[in-house]
């Protein structure tokens, strides 16, 4: 998907690997949707000062952080999303994906019907599907 760099945090350090891609600048922006503490954490050690971070993911509990190191003397921004936009960022996505300008298809690993949810959750559980595409009751999944 034209990538810049793909990290694996199971095989090398995020905060590492960054800092080499930047020049030791950091990153502009991070989006972090995952809700782990481990990740807020790096996606914050990994922003340049000034940097924004936003956060969609949702912690499964309260987490310590070091705010004067990676928030307060980074002067950054840090931005907290909720669903009241969701419908404008549909019609965004909509007229994104119609256009032809974003082309999601290599993200989409798996095509099932909707009568195999249950396999289909298994499959990103176990980490061999990246996105996985449902469509109706009946419909061919080609």
């Amino acid at each position: 998907m034209n990538a810049d760099a793909v990290i694996d945090v199971s095989r090398e350090n995020l905060v590492t690997r960054v800092m080499e891609l930047t020049g030791g600048r950091g990153l502009d922006g991070v989006l972090e949707m995952s809700g782990s503490p481990a990740a807020v954490r790096d996606g914050l050690a990994a922003l340049r000062n000034g940097g924004r971070l936003s956060l969609l993911g949702l912690p499964r509990e309260p987490f310590d952080l070091d705010w004067n190191r990676l928030v307060i003397f980074k002067g950054i921004t840090i931005h907290g999303i909720i669903g009241r936009l969701m419908y404008d960022t549909w019609y965004q996505m909509d007229n994104l994906l119609g256009s032809g300008r974003l082309d999601i298809r290599p993200a989409i690993t798996h095509v099932m019907p909707m009568e195999k949810f249950e396999s289909a959750i298994e499959l990103l559980q176990s980490g061999q599907a990246g996105k996985v595409v449902l469509v109706p009751w009946g419909q061919d999944a080609t």
